[in-house]
């Protein structure tokens, strides 16, 4: 029922209130889906357009349209979501010529996939053994962060990613949990139709195989047909992307940019940091994120167009996310440590079939006694290094907010990391492992994606594409880490139901006073 709500809150906000164009790369998705609607099932890079009449009839005389046919770079990504999203395109095309249910019809595709990750995180959390009101409670939160609610109401790939990750991550709690095989290959299966809807997906492809690989408790010849198995179902969607994108470009990650002479040649990651507010872009563009097209799809504003038009919100309601944001990292950082060993014990060879992380804590308990205090002072001394050099050098925003609870949100992983590196490798709970997979995979697409946004900086000369909706397909498995130390501190059902009704406050305080003004002020 809570997810049916849920679902239709975002049908609401689909049909009546975000008005078309106004979703980030919303007229690239929807072209790719009318492309393949058409019977062009692979548009391809630098051929496929977006046209100047998507929204509206455009100008008998072109002279008149400054918006004019340009190349459609959305058609980078793999064509699943628009695959789906061509289905209830098709449905509205041939039940009625009028373009306002074409649009509407077409943005459902990202209402349902909401509801069904709201569902999907339910059966994760029951899985888990949080009470029934707890995992509602939990699950439904992810519903209330604006940007997200906003992108439910749209024609982009990002929900229909999230369910597929979400979807993932269930079979993945259940194989670490479990051990059972078909939930490896369901979580391989869901991974590649990840991979074959965007390609952020892949870091999470690779950072889940090697989780499953390190968790499969097998003897050692069916390990590695297993390990071939795994691999090559989560991997053949992203394999056969890269394979087109070489026959077709000559290199298997083109994503429509010729390199042109460099803008800041010289700049290095750390100077790029410390310069630009990137950090904070990430956090402000996570919580409330809106607009895009502004006022080129209107015919009386066209005009004015000057391209995009976009807000954030980061006032009270983003202040509120940080707080409790802050409040759920301090508890998962508590629980590292305490998972933190106090001394090891020599596992029985016999009891289970032979794996990576069996053999690693058998290794690890045959140390000297003072070895494991040495690693872990060691970790925490490391981390704490790379927190203070990152508090010092890194670019801060004015204010407590906005500043420091941004740079200590940003930072504490990399304060964790070193030492969750020790607890996976010594510990046998497998839920306390699954703590761990959450804060490391995370960091891991945290790294890669600072990597990404410094070389396109390196290119423009200017910070681009920080988006930090980016991070939502890795909700899900943040999530379990979240649940799992927040059970361990006996999180009754009534604190769940505060934290969601002030996210749902902060969210429709943000709708009236912020957002639905600003799509007024742009669009008639």
């Amino acid at each position: 029922m809570i997810a049916a709500l849920i679902a239709m809150k975002s049908v609401f906000l689909a049909f009546f209130v975000i008005p078309p164009a106004d979703i980030p790369d919303e007229s690239g998705h929807y072209a790719y889906v009318k492309d393949i609607a058409s019977g062009n099932f692979f548009p391809l890079l630098g051929r496929s357009t977006i046209p100047n009449d998507l929204w509206m009839d455009a100008p008998p005389n072109k002279a008149e349209s400054p918006v004019l046919p340009r190349n459609n770079y959305i058609v980078q990504h793999p064509p699943l979501y628009y695959a789906a999203a061509a289905i209830p395109y098709a449905l509205a095309r041939a039940a009625t010529d009028d373009r306002w249910y074409h649009i509407r019809f077409t943005r459902l595709v990202s209402a349902l996939s909401l509801g069904l990750a709201v569902l999907v995180l339910f059966r994760t959390f029951q899985d888990l053994g949080l009470q029934k009101n707890q995992s509602i409670l939990l699950a439904s939160s992810i519903a209330f962060i604006p940007t997200l609610s906003n992108l439910s109401a749209g024609i982009t790939n990002d929900i229909f990613l999230l369910l597929l990750c979400a979807l993932a991550t269930l079979h993945l709690v259940r194989f670490v949990l479990h051990q059972r095989i078909a939930d490896a290959y369901s979580t391989a299966l869901w991974l590649t139709m990840a991979g074959a809807t965007k390609m952020t997906a892949w870091i999470m492809i690779a950072g889940y195989v090697a989780i499953m690989l390190y968790e499969l408790e097998v003897p050692w010849r069916r390990w590695l047909l297993h390990a071939v198995g795994i691999s090559m179902v989560a991997f053949a969607a992203p394999a056969w992307w890269m394979l087109r994108n070489f026959v077709n470009f000559g290199t298997p990650f083109y994503i429509g940019i010729d390199t042109p002479p460099l803008a800041l040649p010289d700049a290095t990651v750390l100077q790029f940091l410390s310069s630009e507010p990137f950090f904070y872009f990430i956090w402000v563009h996570f919580y409330a994120l809106f607009g895009f097209s502004g006022y080129c799809q209107t015919p009386e504003l066209i005009h004015l167009c000057v391209g995009t038009q976009i807000t954030h919100v980061n006032n009270e309601p983003f202040f509120g996310f940080l707080m409790i944001t802050a409040a759920v990292a301090l508890v998962v950082a508590l629980y590292i440590l305490k998972s933190f060993p106090k001394k090891q014990i020599l596992r029985d060879p016999g009891q289970r079939d032979p794996s990576l992380h069996a053999f690693i804590e058998n290794s690890l308990a045959r140390t000297p006694g003072f070895f494991m205090p040495l690693l872990g002072i060691s970790a925490v001394f490391a981390g704490a290094l790379f927190f203070i050099a990152g508090f010092l050098h890194l670019y801060r925003q004015p204010g407590f907010f906005a500043g420091y609870m941004v740079s200590f949100l940003t930072l504490l992983p990399v304060l964790l990391a070193p030492l969750s590196l020790v607890v996976l490798a010594s510990t046998s709970n497998a839920r306390t492992r699954l703590v761990q997979y959450g804060l490391l995979v995370f960091l891991l697409f945290g790294i890669l994606f600072i990597r990404q946004a410094h070389i396109a900086y390196v290119i423009i000369g200017e910070m681009r594409g920080v988006q930090g909706r980016y991070f939502f397909s890795y909700l899900p498995i943040m999530l379990v880490s979240a649940a799992i130390a927040l059970q361990s501190i006996k999180f009754r059902s009534q604190h769940f139901l505060w934290v969601l009704i002030l996210l749902v406050l902060a969210e429709t305080y943000t709708y009236v006073q912020h957002v639905i003004p600003f799509f007024e002020a742009v669009r008639l």
